[in-house]
């Protein structure tokens, strides 16, 4: 009995020891009282990383273990060892926050991505190597090398290649190779980073073959505009081959500011002064054909201006019948153009069109502005304004 009671004391005593051991290392134990970083501000290149180093305190702190994280890692991430990498430039600064394991003490840091003063920021082609780009097929065209900005750019390749090879194809230097009829685009980019690029439009067309201009002049009302199509469609002008898809869009200029000529869409304007041939306009190929295409030229007059809300008083034809062959086209404005309809007043702001014919031997065409005969005989044509009030009739005779 007496060993037994000696050696439950023995126990007791142990574990009473043991305790006091473990409360000691407790007390003993250095806690974290704060972090600090070596930057509190950081300006990295995009790309590009720097380091950033946490200092956990007190030195003799038992757990120094920190972790990172960026308060936007599409800006600026940081890696489980403090390592910050620029991902995109940006003015808004990102905050980069190192945490202690222990007592969750933080320090961070305000962290800006600023343009890598060598990377590409852009590839342009000069505007005259864009602009209506036309080659036949089998031709061939170099388009000159583009800009690479900024001019400190480390590298300045770049890489060409075409949305359909099948079209037309492009080399390494930048020369096109016309193969089927088509549109295509030819494509450059930088070759350090692709998304930096340029492109340009490539028409593999039919080129013309003839233009003619049917009428000395053509009429323009002041401050109006008059397309090229309105000039093949009232049939003062004819391009060949007139059917032909894909055919080549000519070049169109004009001798006088008093015309001016939107390229894009080859319409004139006319922005001079009220008078008789005041400027002369050419219509061209872009092609050099053995032999060369005959450019084309009208003269412009720029008659009296219309004025908003006049409404038309009189549509009278005179005389008042016109001879045509079977297959051939005729236009009101080419019959404004001849003297043969009249409109007043000469500043009315209304559309004239034909509305009705006795026989079928003619086609006026949707925007009743013009028709073709197609059969032999007399065929009576009435003319109206838009609000059908004004009327004046022709007798068209057609005749093989």
């Amino acid at each position: 009995m007496k060993n037994k009671i000696i050696s439950r004391i023995s126990v007791i005593a142990i574990v009473g020891l043991l305790f006091a051991s473990i409360v000691g290392c407790e007390k003993n134990k250095v806690a974290v009282s704060g972090v600090s970083l070596d930057k509190t501000t950081l300006s990295v290149e995009v790309g590009k990383t720097s380091q950033l180093t946490a200092t956990v305190a007190p030195g003799d702190a038992e757990d120094k273990t920190v972790t990172w994280k960026s308060s936007d890692a599409t800006i600026a991430s940081v890696s489980a060892t403090g390592l910050v990498k620029g991902e995109k430039v940006s003015a808004t600064a990102v905050t980069i926050t190192v945490t202690t394991k222990d007592g969750a003490k933080t320090a961070n840091c305000a962290v800006t991505v600023t343009p890598d003063p060598g990377a590409v920021t852009g590839v342009k082609l000069a505007v005259a190597d864009k602009a209506d780009v036309q080659l036949a097929v089998d031709g061939t065209k170099k388009i000159n090398p583009p800009t690479v900005e900024p001019a400190t750019a480390t590298d300045k390749t770049v890489k060409w290649s075409s949305r359909d090879e099948t079209i037309a194809s492009v080399g390494t230097d930048g020369t096109v190779t016309a193969k089927k009829l088509g549109v295509v685009y030819i494509l450059v980019s930088a070759n350090s980073d692709a998304t930096k690029k340029d492109s340009v439009k490539v028409s593999v067309v039919v080129p013309i073959t003839s233009i003619t201009f049917k009428q000395p002049s053509l009429n323009i009302r002041k401050s109006s505009t008059y397309t090229l199509q309105d000039a093949i469609d009232y049939g003062y002008l004819a391009i060949e081959p007139a059917d032909a898809k894909n055919r080549e869009t000519p070049i169109v200029t004009s001798s006088t500011a008093s015309v001016t000529v939107d390229q894009a869409t080859k319409t004139l304007r006319a922005t001079g002064e009220i008078g008789t041939e005041v400027a002369v306009i050419t219509v061209s190929s872009h092609f050099t054909a053995a032999p060369p295409v005959a450019p084309g030229t009208i003269k412009v007059n720029i008659t009296t201006a219309p004025v908003a809300g006049t409404k038309i008083t009189s549509i009278k034809f005179n005389p008042i019948t016109k001879t045509v062959k079977v297959g051939e086209e005729y236009s009101l404005a080419q019959a404004i153009q001849d003297g043969i309809l009249t409109i007043k007043p000469p500043t009315y702001d209304e559309k004239i069109f034909i509305v009705t014919t006795t026989k079928w031997g003619v086609v006026v065409d949707s925007d009743g502005k013009k028709f073709v005969a197609k059969a032999v005989g007399d065929v009576t044509l009435k003319v109206t304004n838009a609000d059908f009030t004004i009327f004046g009739e022709i007798v068209i005779t057609v005749k093989p």
